[in-house]
């Protein structure tokens, strides 16, 4: 895919954004299914999925598009084990997040509020340093404002939180 970086490399860097800024959470994109990429290639993206692991990723299966670099390459993979080979790479990544998520429960968040949830007028949909959704109990005049919350539970990957406190003068 002509990437021009190495694995080592790669890891290197997240340890160092990590050991510089802890607590930071790490998104990434993932193609599966390039021309050529083997079972081999594939175990070595859910390693280092395993070894990062990413709150969110953005996962797809290669489709060709013609006038692309990579249209004509041989080895083109089959549909149907681009597809299992996605769903593996998402059910990992679905393992990570929860993971992830969860071990933050409990935790006091500075959250900005963003607007009112669509599924219940008197709660806010409000968003952490780290670009997680949160639902807070609120009213609209709180929008724009930063808060204090607790993520007291979660509902798929979405925190929620029982209590508000807004910062004064943020």
């Amino acid at each position: 895919m002509n990437r021009r970086y190495t694995r080592e490399a790669y890891l290197e860097l997240a340890a160092e954004i990590r050991l510089s800024m802890p607590g930071i959470t790490l998104s990434t994109d993932i193609l599966v299914g390039f021309p050529g990429e083997t079972e081999a290639d594939l175990e070595e993206t859910l390693d280092l999925m395993n070894e990062v692991k990413f709150l969110y990723s953005y996962m797809y299966h290669y489709n060709p598009r013609e006038g692309t670099a990579a249209y004509d390459l041989p080895g083109r993979i089959d549909e149907k084990l681009k597809k299992e080979r996605l769903a593996r790479v998402i059910a990992l990544q679905k393992q990570h997040t929860q993971e992830l998520l969860k071990s933050r429960l409990g935790s006091r968040e500075t959250v900005l509020i963003e607007g009112i949830s669509r599924k219940n007028a008197d709660e806010l949909i409000s968003r952490t340093e780290r670009d997680e959704m949160a639902v807070v109990p609120g009213k609209a005049s709180m929008i724009g404002s930063f808060a204090e919350i607790t993520l007291s539970g979660l509902r798929g990957n979405t925190f929620r939180s029982k209590e508000l406190f807004l910062c004064p003068g943020v």
